[in-house]
């Protein structure tokens, strides 16, 4: 369980203690097409997409 602060003076050492690191973003894995590859799930629904590079201009015709 967490240790109780009594006072300000404790709090105000809690506070600080330097911060937990953030992991940067993870880099997508692209294929040869400029692809990458998603997974959703949502309860017992599995969805898989293949996902266009978004730098790639797309033509609509």
């Amino acid at each position: 369980m967490a240790e109780q602060l009594n006072s300000l003076e404790e709090l105000g050492a809690v506070a600080a203690a330097p911060a937990a690191e953030v992991e940067a973003p993870r880099e997508p894995v692209r294929d040869a097409q400029g692809r990458s590859y998603a997974t959703g799930k949502r309860k017992d629904a599995v969805a898989r997409r293949w996902l266009p590079d978004p730098r790639q201009p797309r033509c609509r015709a």
